[in-house]
């Protein structure tokens, strides 16, 4: 079941991120400037916190394929639509039916970990679930563009969203099984985010998860102007240096199964924060040569993509009830992390440049660090050494 899964959340993450390589021509298509068509990001974020903090309410009481299937399906609805509109005040509106996919897809996929494995394994398998985003962005984009430069950035949409979208909701009917796990306990209904006080730690690893998720989602955006605006690379080469990026982000991702298992989950999660957070300070913060400061980032985005899913993992174990309520609520603060993130830089940058935003992040990371090693008890997640990590996968 994990291609499955995976191929689900390819499907979110490229719908969540690939209006980036035809921006520009969208605003031509419809005669707007490159500031509002840019807009369609905040749409479909807003629309996905929504959605993620109604789910916190009902996440658990829905079964996981069911919830994939109707994401999935929405989304390739809204790719479709989204490919056919003329009109821009539809296309807009239609953001915010395909952030309701992205973020019930986000949820479900990363929740049903829990569904399928045990605890022993459910790291690695957190671990390969989570490869979608990266997946997405190191092949999915590119895709995206060369179809909007052949055939023009409508096809993007109708090929490649709606196609990617098709393929997860086609894997989820026909590959993905009920569950094999127990459920840990009932399900609560109606307590939304107040489910998470009956569990000690589960609301302040939320906190601590917005802090660090602010900072990765605020690097993710505007890693590619520190190469344009610092050492005037044309986007040729920013693509290249990003996708080097990406391909350390899907290397730290499949290798955080085996360090929280080889580690302990919350030594591997602590470890991980305090590395990512130095890393982005210094290569922000230095004007050197464009190879150097992609050699020092790339233990920060190595290191941030095994932190990701030992803390999703360590979280399922928090809230050992409410899965599906505190993987919406993880939802809800990704969403919300990456609007305060690229607010936020987008003021540093104006006011104090790169350098100020990379302190700005690694503050926060820090900040993420102090939380995770409060509320995290020493004996969430953990797992003996040399326990395989591949074994049930």
């Amino acid at each position: 079941m994990l291609p499955t899964l995976i191929a689900a959340s390819v499907g979110y993450a490229l719908t969540n991120a690939m209006i980036g390589p035809i921006l520009v021509e969208v605003a031509r298509g419809f005669h707007v400037s490159i500031g509002v068509a840019g807009q369609a990001r905040a749409v479909l974020s807003g629309a996905g916190a929504v959605t993620a903090f109604i789910a916190t309410f009902f996440a658990d009481r829905i079964p996981r394929r069911r919830q994939l299937l109707l994401a999935l399906g929405a989304i390739a609805a809204a790719e479709t639509a989204l490919g056919l509109t003329r009109s821009f005040g539809w296309w807009m509106g239609l953001q915010a039916v395909a952030g309701i996919g992205v973020a019930i897809v986000s949820l479900a996929g990363t929740a049903a970990a829990a569904d399928y494995f045990d605890d022993a394994h459910r790291g690695p398998a957190m671990g390969w679930i989570t490869t979608g985003y990266p997946i997405a962005w190191m092949l999915g984009l590119p895709l995206v563009g060369w179809v909007a430069d052949a055939w023009g950035w409508r096809a993007s949409y109708l090929v490649v969203g709606t196609g990617v979208a098709a393929l997860g909701f086609l894997a989820v009917l026909f590959l993905l099984p009920p569950p094999t796990q127990p459920p840990a306990a009932e399900p609560r209904a109606g307590a939304g985010l107040g489910t998470l006080g009956a569990y000690p730690g589960a609301r302040g690893w939320v906190f601590g998860e917005l802090l660090a998720t602010t900072a990765w989602s605020g690097f993710l955006v505007y890693v590619g102007a520190f190469f344009g605006v610092t050492y005037g690379l044309a986007p040729g080469p920013i693509g290249v240096l990003v996708g080097v990026l990406a391909a350390s982000s899907v290397a730290g991702t499949i290798s955080s199964g085996w360090a929280g298992n080889r580690f302990g989950r919350r030594r591997a999660l602590l470890l991980s924060t305090a590395i990512a957070a130095v890393g982005i300070a210094v290569p922000f913060g230095l004007r050197l040569t464009p190879v150097v400061s992609l050699v020092l980032l790339v233990p920060h985005a190595f290191f941030s993509s095994v932190r990701y899913p030992n803390s999703g993992t360590i979280a399922l174990s928090l809230a050992p009830g409410a899965h599906g309520t505190i993987m919406a609520a993880r939802a809800l603060v990704i969403t919300l992390g990456g609007a305060v993130g690229t607010m936020l830089g987008g003021i540093l940058i104006e006011v104090t440049g790169f350098r100020g935003l990379g302190f700005a992040y690694a503050v926060l990371t820090a900040a993420a660090l102090v939380v995770y090693a409060r509320v995290v008890p020493r004996r969430a997640g953990s797992q003996p050494a040399g326990l395989s990590d591949a074994a049930g996968i």
